[in-house]
């Protein structure tokens, strides 16, 4: 009579269709009532199942509609099996006995369940080619590991399979060559959770401090900025050559955010003997008081190295501000044979010391940790896995440590979530206070239809991650020097190393400048062609942000050949391409706002979300785009997404925010930091399963306005990423209308950045709501869902429990309501 009353329990749950499930091998819809056949099966075998202690992998699926996530933890728990990890779309992978798997059944909870299958894990086997001779990367694959399996022993396992070479492994991950029939043995194993395609990992580069108005929070160049040695070298007298760019090149932003092309007089900009410094606007001279210059703040940047690895000989601009070097790719050298490292690093924070302080970094008196992962002077980048806790872990005699790392690398994964994202996420959601910088790739073409317009779907892995700020590439205003002098170059021209005339081979964007081109030629800003789009695989929007990368005139690694692909300016600075160029823009960036928050708003530790929300709430859009709002409309517009009822709430801009060009625009530090509306937020608020937080927000009326929520959630399922905890956020205007974000009609399940933004918000009070839909995987739980002591949930003074951050741009204050 029990049993029956627990299966007429069940029945009504397994009745409700549940979300496809995210699984390394894609999307996956379980059959409805699977979880009763099953049941039955094992009711079937009777007294048996006790005596059988061999163990399986369960997908158990349940309705987050339905029940919590906590008590299916629990329930597994109590059965005694082993929680491996969750699945998006409401599901575990559970290790259990047949008993166990039955006590799980019977419990009602459960949607629908079946065996975790070898065609479940992932991508397809190889062709066979010829294993013996090594037929190249195409047969090379990555295997994860569950969570309860010995590596060694698994490495051992794999090694003595027939067809199976095992080249190396970390972190739950083997890296293994294999043949059909080795592969075929290989995903069969128990231990192994999902297997993916190897893609080597590759540098992704081939104006800007005041394109994002980074300039304006400077302090006045009206006398020394700095008393510190480097600083007294960059006041040395100007070189001869006429440098009036700061670094980067004039943007066409104008401080109120609209749009407008260069004045007549920055347009044709050629070098001569005269030395010419720009004069602040008025604007400019006001927030300089602000005073950010990164100085207390260290960046962590991986990459080829720094110049010549030498502490005493190293480039001026960074000569004495280097606290930790890694150097991972050539023990005992960390100098930078590439260029790549040295042109990076300067744009997060070189001073200009080479340059009379014109040619200098957006974070200019910000520390470095340096991690050279360069094994030679090529494109290739070996990170060890240890790289991103390498320097968070690291502290300088004072205590202090890295909190913005940057990369620009990665791989051209088209929107794929591999094993790299998915320890980026972990590193992330473990150190809530450690913002990652990745760059979005390179890997833009038009080769589908419509022709014209850059195909979607080309981020590269880890910027598939969903904690970390990722980077697109952003054409820079800039008139002389480089590749961008006269003649200029064309995305549809063939380049030295041969590449764009393939990938590029229609108008309007063969016959497009890789910069804005001469004298105002396009007086819209828009997007470099190279750059990668989204979606993710997974559907999440990517980039977050985008940055000037074109034509970025930087540091020059004097260890390195010459002369560079793009260009040298003189023997200390040349230009290069490519996210890799707009992603230090942004970590330096990142350094200036964290510093913002320390000293000028009090928080001593803020979250990574939080710097996340604020450059993404403060970005301005560069809609329509270079090209127009006609069919070759590069920003897309909100009527133009999938479900034609999205983005059509009233007061709302018609752009879609956003989008997978550009994200939430181009980062702007002057609206971030100093929006005369004000800007407002919450850092860390936590929130507990089912749980709502309600703020209220007033604006003042009649201006733009963002209310943007972020979070860091656990890492999604290997090779597929998605959400593991849903927050879901709506807002109420004035008029009580209920607002869905992101350019929607419906709560948003696939993105951990969710925002409204009006161009002319009403005036008056607007009702923000947080939801936590689903919890998959909080802070606070071990693997099998018990509790963690809470003397062990703190990490510098921060409570490791599920939290978000919450940023108003255009109102002075978020008041949270009890």
């Amino acid at each position: 009579m029990k049993r029956t009353a627990f299966v007429a329990a069940l029945l009504p749950c397994a009745a409700l269709a549940a979300s496809p499930l995210l699984l390394p091998c894609g999307s996956v819809e379980l059959p409805d009532g699977s979880a009763e056949a099953a049941r039955k099966e094992f009711a079937s075998v009777g007294k048996s199942l006790a005596e059988d202690f061999s163990t399986s992998v369960w997908i158990v699926q349940y309705n987050p509609e339905k029940t919590m996530a906590s008590a299916i933890r629990r329930l597994v728990m109590r059965a005694g099996a082993r929680l491996l990890s969750p699945v998006p779309g409401g599901a575990y992978l559970v290790r259990a006995t047949k008993a166990q798997t039955f006590a799980i059944l019977e419990s009602g909870q459960v949607a629908a369940a079946r065996l975790y299958a070898p065609g479940d894990k992932g991508a397809p086997p190889p062709v066979s080619k010829g294993f013996a001779e090594g037929d190249g990367t195409d047969a090379i694959y990555i295997l994860s590991a569950f969570s309860d399996a010995d590596p060694a022993a698994l490495r051992g396992k794999v090694s003595r399979l027939g067809g199976c070479e095992v080249l190396d492994g970390a972190d739950g991950y083997l890296r293994v060559r294999m043949n059909p029939d080795g592969y075929a043995r290989a995903v069969a194993l128990p231990e192994v959770k999902a297997v993916g395609p190897w893609i080597e990992p590759t540098f992704d580069n081939d104006v800007a401090v005041k394109a994002m108005h980074v300039d304006s929070i400077w302090p006045s160049r009206q006398g020394p900025a700095s008393s510190t040695a480097a600083d007294a070298a960059a006041q040395a007298p100007a070189t001869a050559r006429r440098v009036a760019e700061d670094l980067f090149t004039k943007g066409l932003l104008t401080p109120s955010g609209e749009y407008a092309s260069a004045p007549e007089a920055d347009r044709e900009s050629v070098p001569s003997a005269a030395t010419s410094v720009q004069t602040e606007s008025a604007v400019s001279s006001s927030l300089s008081t602000l005073g950010l210059t990164g100085k207390g703040q260290i960046v962590a940047v991986c990459d080829s190295g720094l110049d010549t690895g030498n502490l005493a000989t190293l480039h001026p601009d960074v000569r004495g501000r280097v606290v930790k070097a890694f150097d991972y790719a050539r023990p005992g050298d960390w100098s930078d044979l590439s260029g790549h490292g040295t042109h990076v690093i300067g744009s997060v924070l070189g001073n200009g010391a080479a340059s009379g302080r014109r040619i200098r970094g957006v974070a200019y008196e910000a520390e470095l940790a340096i991690q050279s992962c360069g094994p030679d002077s090529g494109r290739s980048i070996d990170v060890p896995p240890t790289c991103l806790e390498d320097a968070y872990l690291f502290r300088t005699s004072d205590g202090r440590s890295p909190r913005i790392h940057s990369n620009s690398w990665g791989k051209n994964s088209k929107g794929a979530y591999d094993e790299d994202s998915r320890h980026f996420d972990s590193v992330a959601f473990h150190y809530p206070d450690y913002l990652l910088v990745k760059s979005a790739g390179n890997a833009g073409e038009d080769k589908k239809q419509p022709l014209g317009v850059v195909d979607p779907g080309s981020i590269g892995a880890p910027g598939t991650a969903k904690n970390c700020i990722t980077v697109g590439n952003a054409e820079n205003h800039r008139s002389s020097g480089g590749k961008a002098g006269t003649p200029y170059a064309n995305w549809g021209e063939i380049l030295p190393d041969g590449s764009f005339v393939t990938d590029f081979p229609h108008d309007p964007i063969a016959s497009d400048f890789l910069t804005q081109g001469p004298k105002g030629s396009e007086t819209l800003r828009g997007m470099a062609a190279s750059s990668s789009r989204g979606p993710c695989a997974d559907g999440r929007v990517k980039p977050d942000v985008v940055a000037p990368g074109q034509q970025v005139l930087s540091l020059y690694s004097s260890a390195s050949a010459r002369p560079d692909k793009y260009g040298a300016f003189d023997d200390s600075y040349c230009y290069k391409n490519g996210t890799s160029m707009s992603t230090p823009l942004v970590a330096g960036t990142a350094a200036l706002v964290r510093q913002w928050l320390v000293e000028r708003r009090n928080v001593a530790d803020p979250d990574a979300a939080t710097i996340k929300a604020l450059l993404c709430a403060g970005a301005k859009s560069l809609a329509p785009g270079q090209y127009g709002t006609g069919k070759f409309r590069e920003i897309p517009a909100a009527w133009e997404s999938t479900n034609p009822n999205e983005g059509k709430y009233d007061g709302a801009d018609p752009i879609q925010y956003p989008n997978n060009v550009e994200g939430w625009g181009m980062v702007d530090l002057e609206n971030t930091v100093a929006n005369s509306d004000g800007v407002a937020f919450v850092d860390g608020e936590i929130i507990g399963e089912k749980e709502t937080k309600t703020f209220k927000v007033f604006a003042p009326g009649g201006r733009p306005l963002v209310i943007l929520m972020a979070y860091g959630d656990f890492p999604g399922m290997d090779n597929e990423g998605g959400l593991v905890n849903d927050l879901d956020m709506t807002v109420a205007d004035p008029s009580g209308k209920n607002i869905f974000p992101n350019s929607k009609s419906v709560p948003d399940d696939k993105n951990n950045v969710e925002g409204v933004r009006w161009k002319k918000a009403p005036k008056g009070m607007y009702t923000v709501k947080v939801f936590a839909r689903t919890l998959g995987r909080p802070y606070g739980e071990d693997e099998n869902g018990r509790k963690i002591p809470a003397e062990l949930q703190w990490t510098n003074g921060r409570e490791k429990a599920v939290r978000f951050s919450l940023v108003a741009n255009g109102a002075k204050e978020i008041r949270e309501v009890k």
